[in-house]
């Protein structure tokens, strides 16, 4: 049953978005001379300003209370307790606990699980090891040159961001590589540059069962011939799979069932990353983020990093109806950051139902986009500034120069753009013809890092993943289920047997239940690729 109470927030905070939403961002700043150092926080060399946002001390208080009233302290204990908090699948949510140091009891449903972990980690190490591009791979003799990782979504995602994001930190000679679509000569058109007894391939699933994946891992595996079952790797809850596919079971990395795709970087599917900059910096993310898991535990709301963001979101999201949320990044080592907590986000919260089957009353998951925000100023920035929509930003930059004349000369640029552009939005500009006036009012945070290192990203993605939690409960959804990416690789698979045979077992029955469209788009096909051949 609904709680009385929550709805009775939901009914004041209407009421008071009614009262506030006209007040102007920048009569706030001029009522209160104190409101940066009132609405900022510092945790773990990462800065949150989020006092360019259309809210005063009421809007936070009935907002935490919202957040409260959602059994917010109970559902925060069970994630970190290893409960079964995916309750449509009965499963724990064990991201977090993969990254407590080792010397914490680690434990789910009554399990030990440190023991597990600590043999991945070793496997861990000794893949790094032997694909390090240094001395000869212990079973083959020869030494690996390139390291290529086959995954999808975020088996693909994560770790392709990470390495991106930390490529300063590479010392060893080996290439990484990352490919995850099947079908369009990305692949191929890798192996055409590579030598078979020089390459290894990672191959990430969850359940070894992914059809892309699985594609390109076949491609793999013919490619090298002999040296197949020595220079595949597989991350996988799936060992039966993967041996019957030939991966050697010494090759085979555990990755626990209970782990999403999207919140799978701090276990073995995060091996890409220790593979290409060292299992050193694997782990220091994994320190980073559990320094943002004790502050996500610990602090109080008001003071709390993760809840503040889920908060403002919520706020946009429900009150002003804005249901598109730009992540823009000020760091070129951060441009695949949106990409990744695009789905992280939208594969989370992007549910029409609650935890027990009801429908939602209002609107969950944002769009979220963005990426590189020096490129986006000169395409989208448009939209942001004099579009008819407000879009909730996040601007993300980073504080090291860098010690040359050069460095601080050119690294300095992206931040003086960040700070701009948060002014601009804000400020906007009405003293104009028409065509130039921007409305302004345009709500920003913005996140600082001192400095990039594994250590900071790690916190940055656990604060963007405590923040899809916390939104979650507010809409009473289950953030750890999936089911909406099910049904169309369902019908992909009947699609694929009929266009790559011309057929499938129940050819009738599915040609006879599509619409005209759907039909006509497949005879279309047929045609076109019999004549091209």
């Amino acid at each position: 049953m609904e709680n009385p109470d929550k709805q009775a927030i939901l009914k004041r905070l209407n009421k008071h978005y009614a009262q506030t939403q006209a007040v102007r961002l920048c009569d706030l700043f001029t009522q209160d001379a104190q409101r940066f150092d009132r609405y900022s926080l510092e945790v773990n060399d990462l800065f949150l300003d989020y006092s360019k946002n259309k809210f005063n001390e009421g809007t936070l208080e009935l907002l935490i209370e919202l957040l409260q009233l959602s059994d917010f302290a109970d559902w925060r204990e069970r994630l970190f307790s290893g409960d079964a908090i995916n309750v449509s699948e009965n499963q724990a949510v064990l991201h977090t606990i993969l990254r407590r140091p080792y010397q914490l009891s680690t434990r789910s449903n009554g399990k030990d699980l440190a023991a597990k972990i600590l043999a991945t980690r070793q496997q861990m190490r000794t893949v790094c090891r032997e694909l390090s591009g240094v001395s000869p791979h212990s079973v083959c003799g020869a030494t690996i040159t390139d390291v290529v990782s086959l995954g999808i979504g975020g088996s693909h995602l994560a770790p392709a961001m990470a390495c991106r994001a930390l490529k300063s930190y590479k010392r060893t000679p080996s290439r990484m590589h990352f490919v995850s679509t099947a079908g369009c000569g990305e692949l191929e058109s890798l192996l055409a540059e590579l030598d078979p007894a020089h390459t290894c391939f990672i191959v990430v699933s969850k359940k070894f069962k992914t059809k892309e994946t699985l594609m390109n891992a076949r491609y793999a595996r013919a490619w090298l011939g002999d040296n197949a079952q020595h220079q595949m790797i597989a991350v996988t809850a799936n060992h039966a799979e993967a041996a019957e596919f030939g991966i050697a079971a010494e090759y085979c990395l555990a990755i626990p069932q209970t782990i999403g795709g999207r919140y799978s970087l701090c276990s073995a599917a995060g091996l890409p990353l220790a593979v290409d900059l060292g299992i050193e910096v694997f782990e220091e993310l994994l320190a980073g983020a559990y320094q943002m898991d004790c502050h996500f535990q610990t602090a109080a709301p008001k003071d709390n990093m993760p809840v503040i963001l889920a908060l403002l979101s919520v706020w946009y999201n429900n009150f002003y109806r804005a249901h598109s949320h730009a992540i823009l990044c000020y760091d070129t080592r951060l441009e695949l950051f949106a990409n990744y907590f695009q789905q992280v986000e939208m594969e989370s919260n992007g549910k029409q139902v609650d935890r027990y089957g009801r429908q939602v009353d209002g609107d969950t998951a944002p769009v979220i986009w963005g990426g590189n925000a020096l490129n986006g100023q000169h395409a989208y920035y448009q939209l942001l500034h004099q579009g008819s929509q407000m879009i909730p930003t996040d601007f993300i930059v980073t504080a090291d120069i860098g010690s040359t004349d050069y460095k601080i000369a050119s690294n300095t640029w992206p931040q003086a753009n960040c700070f701009a552009q948060s002014l601009a939005l804000m400020q906007g500009m009405q003293d104009a013809a028409p065509e130039r006036i921007h409305p302004g009012d345009r709500p920003s945070n913005t996140i600082m890092l001192r400095k990039l290192t594994a250590h900071t990203l790690g916190s940055l993605i656990a604060l963007y993943e405590h923040k899809v939690f916390c939104e979650g409960l507010i809409w009473g959804i289950n953030s750890f289920d999936q089911w909406g990416v099910e049904r169309g690789k369902q019908l992909a698979d009947r699609f694929f047997d009929y266009l790559k045979n011309n057929k499938c077992e129940d050819e009738s029955d599915m040609l006879a239940t599509l619409d005209s469209s759907t039909r006509g788009l497949i005879d279309k096909y047929m045609v076109w690729r019999r004549q091209g051949d």
